[in-house]
């Protein structure tokens, strides 16, 4: 399969949160050099329901502080800021629950007597741009 652009971070063996959000969905020839007035472009994912695909950002959970890029990620081409959190028990096990059932489930919070989670994330965030495979 030959080489592949990977991310890869010094820290604590455990699952890590990644967010890839685009910043700007309009404009793309505004950041190149010189500056133009080219559009963006969406990136057509045909599996993606219509939720999904409006959602400006994609969030994913890495188990270990090395992985393979995953460019489906990508929902448009130009600016966009990706963060990674290394989160705490409650926060991973909300999101979990928020991904997997995507619901509120009482059994899984972390507040006794209520409903609702406490939980807390390190965090640290870099800007890329994805530059368009054609014009």
């Amino acid at each position: 399969l030959g080489d592949r652009d990977s991310i890869s971070w010094i820290g604590p063996a455990g699952y890590y949160v990644i967010t890839v959000k685009c910043l700007d969905t309009l404009d793309y020839g505004k950041y190149q050099n010189p500056a133009s007035n080219e559009k963006n472009r969406r990136i057509y994912r045909p599996y993606l329901n219509e939720w999904t695909y409006r959602e400006q950002t994609a969030i994913g959970l890495i188990p270990n502080t090395k992985s393979t890029v995953v460019w489906s990620a990508f929902k448009w081409f130009g600016y966009h800021e990706v963060s990674l959190y290394n989160p705490d028990w409650n926060y991973l096990k909300w999101l979990l629950q928020n991904i997997g059932q995507n619901q509120a489930n009482p059994l899984l919070s972390s507040i006794e007597g209520g409903l609702g989670v406490f939980g807390s994330a390190s965090t640290i965030k870099a800007r890329t741009f994805l530059k368009k495979n054609q014009p």
